[in-house]
């Protein structure tokens, strides 16, 4: 079903980022590979990888903050929904995804019907957090699933806006939205954001 196949999908990304992140983070060129590629480095790079969670540093840069947030600031059994593809950060924060929406990307599954069975996940769901982001060329989120915007508008607070260290965004470019009436426990250090866990 459409489920099953969702699900397969945001396997196959989060693996394939996960695999890309670490063949990229490894930073091993043609000319010193006999150098660099040692027993130890190579057991210490592969201890790292298996542990769980993956730690931030041997996470590509544009994810670390986020990673780092969502990790810190939020509990395992909180579900997040974010509204740009990215399976990899769900994958590395290990936190599951809100909505039945296990990626969000152009148009796909943004029919009424779709989006109507997103609304009604949502509000069944613990969904404290939402992170809003537009990837560059694409139509905004709030004109691809104006539902799911509606929902949001209606049920959840600005709660800040960062780049999360991401480079390739502006400092901005990531907006927290908190659902009314959660409670927040303290401030994130990095960028003075919500968090909804007294220690990290």
């Amino acid at each position: 079903t459409v489920i099953a196949v969702v699900c397969l999908v945001v396997i196959a990304f989060s693996l394939t980022f996960a695999l890309a992140g670490a063949f990229t983070l490894t930073r091993i060129d043609s000319g010193s590979l006999p150098a660099r590629v040692t027993a130890p480095r190579v057991l210490a790079a592969l201890e790292a990888r298996a542990s769980s969670p993956i730690p931030l540093d041997h996470l590509p840069p544009q994810l670390r903050g986020i990673v780092g947030y969502l990790r810190e600031c939020t509990r395992p059994d909180q579900r997040l929904l974010l509204t740009w593809f990215a399976p990899d950060v769900y994958f590395f924060a290990q936190r599951g995804f809100a909505a039945g929406a296990g990626v969000v990307f152009g148009e796909h599954w943004s029919e009424p019907r779709f989006q109507q069975r997103m609304v009604a996940k949502l509000g069944a769901e613990s969904v404290p957090l939402v992170i809003r982001h537009e990837n560059r060329g694409e139509r905004p989120f709030s004109v691809v699933y104006p539902l799911v915007d509606a929902y949001l508008i209606e049920h959840y607070d600005p709660a800040g806006t960062t780049s999360f260290s991401d480079t390739e965004s502006a400092a901005d470019s990531y907006q927290v939205l908190l659902k009314k009436g959660v409670r927040v426990e303290r401030r994130w250090e990095e960028s003075n954001l919500p968090c909804l866990r007294a220690e990290p």
